[in-house]
């Protein structure tokens, strides 16, 4: 989930292509997995998804602006300090690969197109 909110604030369309096939496997959910890739915004989340995408979105959006604050979010939401620490590695991470794939101009395996849907 925060891998696609991710590539998708930040237009990787490989990853965005991989990993939704990927989720879409895991979860059997394709209709929630394009929501989450196109706008996070529009899938039916729970209260607590909500506040981990509105998390991985800030923190890619707005890095500089990233405080406390946002920590604060997702403790409110019922998150622990382990969980909000992997969720920052995650959030982090996806944003480094984001980016060096887009430099290196990476394309999908076109199969990732229709599979597990």
């Amino acid at each position: 989930m925060i891998g696609l909110v991710v590539s998708s604030t930040n237009c990787c369309a490989y990853c965005l292509t991989t990993h939704s096939d990927a989720l879409r496997g895991l979860t059997k959910d394709p209709i929630l997995v394009d929501q989450l890739t196109y706008n996070y915004r529009a899938a039916k989340l729970t209260l607590k998804q909500r506040a981990l995408c509105d998390y991985a979105y800030f923190v890619t959006a707005y890095p500089q602006e990233t405080t406390a604050k946002q920590v604060d979010l997702l403790r409110d939401a019922g998150f622990n300090d382990h969980e909000i620490l992997e969720a920052s590695f995650i959030a982090g991470f996806f944003n480094f690969t984001n980016r060096w794939v887009s430099m290196i101009g990476a394309v999908p395996n076109p199969g990732h197109y229709s599979h597990n849907r």
